[in-house]
């Protein structure tokens, strides 16, 4: 049976989400086709009439990532008169260590960008340049806008590495991992406002 062209939309949108989710949950690496197809209801050979390679589907589940991020950041921004603090608050909270199938894209893929084709890292870099503006533009409020972009450039990879390491001891040292996060939130707001 042929399907049509809303089905197969809603199947290729099914595979990115069910990448995206299983990207951030166990890595590209740690993710195999026949789980990205599982995940999304549809078999392996649906899987390739839509994406030639992973590779090219972890490009697109990135900046679907990035993209539900960076709406969610804006969204926040248009509610209320955010600053800094907020940002670093929010991202660097339990609820967002706990959260890792939709959390951040840059902790979930930032270790793996370098092995992976082009695409992937363009999107990368595209969203980590969206969010630092996001961040930039807080900052702005602050302090001279030259300082800003370079505080945020500094900030942004900051608060990554401190997410990582809450993620990374949580499992074994859960007081440790809120004490990392606790300590990141005073010490980058400080770094912030310097």
């Amino acid at each position: 049976m042929k399907v049509t062209k809303e089905k197969a939309g809603q199947h290729r949108a099914a595979l990115v989400k069910a990448a995206s989710n299983l990207f951030q949950k166990r890595g590209i690496e740690g993710t195999g086709v026949a789980q990205i197809s599982a995940g999304a209801g549809l078999t392996q050979g649906a899987f390739y009439s839509h994406f030639r390679s992973k590779d090219l589907l972890a490009a697109e589940a990135c900046r679907q990532s990035f993209d539900g991020t960076i709406a969610a950041w804006r969204s926040i921004r248009d509610e209320q008169a955010i600053d800094i603090g907020t940002y670093i608050d929010r991202y660097l909270s339990q609820a967002h260590r706990d959260n890792i199938e939709t959390g951040c894209p840059m902790v979930a893929y930032g270790g793996e960008i370098e092995r992976h084709s082009g695409n992937l890292g363009r999107e990368f870099a595209r969203g980590f340049e969206d969010i630092v503006g996001l961040l930039e533009e807080a900052l702005s409020k602050e302090i001279e806008p030259v300082v800003a972009r370079e505080r945020a450039l500094a900030l942004m990879p900051a608060m990554i590495g401190v997410m990582m390491m809450a993620r990374a001891v949580k499992q074994s040292d859960r007081r440790l991992s809120d004490e990392i996060l606790a300590n990141g939130r005073r010490q980058l707001l400080k770094m912030a406002l310097a």
